[in-house]
């Protein structure tokens, strides 16, 4: 059987083609041959290919799963959850300013506590915020506060807190307001 090297069709006797009009030289090949060589070589490159690619996948997988990040140990949030005193004793706020305490929770917990300026003309302002409500509120714009005693010379503050990152903030932004001094105790059961 000899067939034309371009199409693949039967070549006439004199060495041109029917498809391609062209003079091709002739090409015979012995099927019962090639097949032999082809059965004999799947026999062992389909189980040789298939162990690769398990092996392949497995490497990536392990590589996906222990990858290091940028940074390292560095980028991973850093929670507390603990019991005990947030803050106990005096503190002071400066004129037209406000002291925030950071608090990072995983777990729920309740923050309970109390401030008193120990004069009625001396006021000042507790919140309590979540991540997102302090930067709105340092900016100026509508926020949503947990909790918030107002302008008072003494409150307290109970509230549950949910996993997340809060800032208990002493607030004397009050124009014309001069430094404040206080005592506060909060604490987190």
């Amino acid at each position: 059987m000899t067939l034309c090297p371009t199409c693949r069709e039967d070549l006439r006797p004199d060495g041109s083609c029917d498809t391609c009009e062209k003079d091709s030289l002739p090409v015979t090949f012995e099927p019962t041959v090639l097949s032999s060589q082809y059965k004999r070589s799947l026999n062992w490159s389909w189980p040789q290919i298939f162990i690769v690619v398990i092996l392949l996948l497995g490497g990536v997988h392990l590589y996906r799963v222990n990858a290091v990040r940028p940074g390292g140990a560095a980028n991973l949030p850093k929670f507390i959850s603990t019991t005990g005193a947030v803050v106990d004793g005096p503190l002071v706020v400066q004129a037209e300013s406000f002291l925030p305490l950071k608090m990072d929770f995983n777990a729920r917990v309740t923050l309970k506590g109390w401030f008193a300026t120990g004069s009625a003309r001396s006021r000042i302002e507790c919140l309590v915020l979540n991540k997102d409500a302090f930067e709105l509120w340092k900016n100026g714009r509508e926020y949503q506060a947990v909790a918030k005693t107002g302008y008072l010379p003494s409150g307290r503050i109970e509230r549950v807190l949910e996993p997340e990152t809060y800032y208990l903030i002493f607030d004397n932004q009050r124009a014309g307001e001069p430094e404040k001094e206080f005592n506060a105790f909060f604490e987190i059961e």
